[in-house]
């Protein structure tokens, strides 16, 4: 048995000799129907289409191009309204509720089976715990297959997907899911969401996972790249994918202060960004791509409460919303966001790195393009940084500091800088009665 290093290492004749068998025994596997010509509906809600290197979805006999963003289902109207046509949801919890509501309002659901990563092989080498796993969700794939708002199963996400063989109960337990939710749900394929473009992790699904439908890909800054890195590696995989997450630049691909902290442009920026990058960077020329879905639909919590998302905490639409409508070609459906800029913090920006004295007042000023009439609303907030930690795959609290803002207005604040040595972020979140909100932050480190 050769490892993924020596495979690396092979000469050409001899890595076609050793994959030759791989791809006689796959070649038919991928669940797809037609080589060319007209289609021929077969008995199947959703089903992919091959007509020479081009993959086409069909939903109820209509070809279905993905629309859709992933996130929560409380915004599924909000996504039909700016032009959406499917919803990835993360987790189980109430799907029965959450397709009742997508079919009502015309979207697409992808429904996230979660898993254990890979790495937990204490999980996988339990075989109480991997039949539990298999039961419970043989029993839930039962209860919603038939439902019309159903568009595929995806079977975990950023698993991560090792060549060692110590790794072959994680394998075993993955295409015992994969068998039985084709057996019991031969309506819908199943896919897999990747962290950006992996030749290691795309090469091992094709080794050991052959039965896989399509992939899906999460990549944000890489998105440019991928494209091309598909193309160059259909050798490997020339099935279909879509772009199961994308967005601007993930904090973990921006500029950073002197401390870690990321610096996050103005919600109006990154509005420009995503439409940028949408029209310039998603594999539209690839026949194999099916869509896209944008992250985050709705608010959630990473690294800042602003990063990705397209609601504020409290439900209005962001800069990002205003952005996917424009990018489905909708009338907008709100009053466009205050013209913000920036924020400067006593004359510095983010990029300074700002340092500060515990307990000493600062103020800091929003600058505008024009200025703001008096209707403008501002909510300041002042939190912990959001510190993450990937080997423990936890997120610390974040904690409120707002008892120290001391002069809030509409354009300015004056606050105290929290007593305990550390990294903050000051927020500012703004709009119109009734309009698109926007918002800026900026970091800073209380030493003494």
């Amino acid at each position: 048995m050769h490892t993924f290093k020596q495979i690396r290492t092979l000469k050409p004749l001899a890595l076609f000799l050793w994959l030759l068998p791989l791809w006689l025994f796959t070649a038919c596997d991928l669940q797809v129907v037609g080589t060319s010509g007209a289609v021929s509906p077969p008995d199947k809600k959703v089903y992919l289409y091959k007509s020479d290197d081009t993959f086409v979805l069909y939903k109820d006999n209509q070809s279905f191009r993905i629309h859709g963003a992933s996130g929560d289902p409380r915004y599924i109207r909000q996504l039909a309204e700016a032009g959406g046509n499917c919803l990835r949801v993360y987790d189980t919890l109430r799907l029965a509720q959450v397709l009742d509501t997508a079919y009502r309002y015309g979207i697409a659901i992808i429904a996230d089976l979660p898993l254990p990563k890979s790495q937990h092989l204490s999980f996988y080498r339990d075989q109480q715990q991997v039949k539990a796993q298999f039961h419970a969700y043989r029993d839930f794939v039962r209860r919603h297959k038939d439902h019309p708002a159903l568009l595929m199963w995806m079977l975990g996400n950023e698993l991560d997907f090792p060549y060692k063989p110590n790794y072959t109960p994680f394998y075993r337990a993955y295409n015992d899911l994969l068998a039985m939710i084709h057996q019991v749900d031969g309506q819908h394929p199943v896919a897999t969401a990747l962290t950006n473009f992996q030749r290691r992790t795309i090469t091992n699904i094709r080794l050991k996972i052959p039965d896989l439908d399509l992939l899906g890909i999460n990549t944000f800054g890489l998105l440019k790249d991928l494209e091309q890195d598909m193309a160059d590696f259909a050798w490997m995989w020339d099935g279909p994918y879509f772009v199961s997450e994308w967005n601007i630049n993930g904090y973990w691909e921006v500029p950073m202060t002197a401390w870690g902290a990321p610096i996050e442009d103005a919600g109006w920026k990154k509005g420009e960004e995503l439409v940028e990058r949408f029209y310039q960077e998603m594999p539209y020329h690839d026949p194999r791509f099916l869509g896209s879905c944008l992250f985050y639909w709705g608010h959630k919590q990473e690294r800042t409460e602003t990063w990705f998302n397209t609601f504020t905490y409290d439900g209005i639409p962001t800069a990002l919303y205003e952005a996917y409508e424009q990018l489905n070609d909708c009338s907008l459906s709100y009053p466009t966001a205050p013209e913000l800029k920036y924020m400067l913090l006593d004359s510095a920006g983010s990029s300074d790195h700002i340092m500060l004295h515990p307990g000493q007042l600062y103020t800091a000023h929003l600058v505008f393009d024009h200025p703001p009439d008096s209707t403008l609303q501002t909510r300041w907030r002042l939190l912990d940084e959001d510190w993450y930690s990937l080997e423990l795959d936890t997120v610390v609290p974040v904690f409120q500091y707002d008892h120290l803002l001391d002069t809030a207005g509409t354009k300015m604040v004056r606050f105290r800088a929290p007593a305990h040595e550390g990294p903050y972020r000051l927020y500012a979140t703004l709009h119109y009665p009734g309009s698109i909100a926007t918002a800026v932050n900026t970091p800073f480190y209380v030493i003494e």
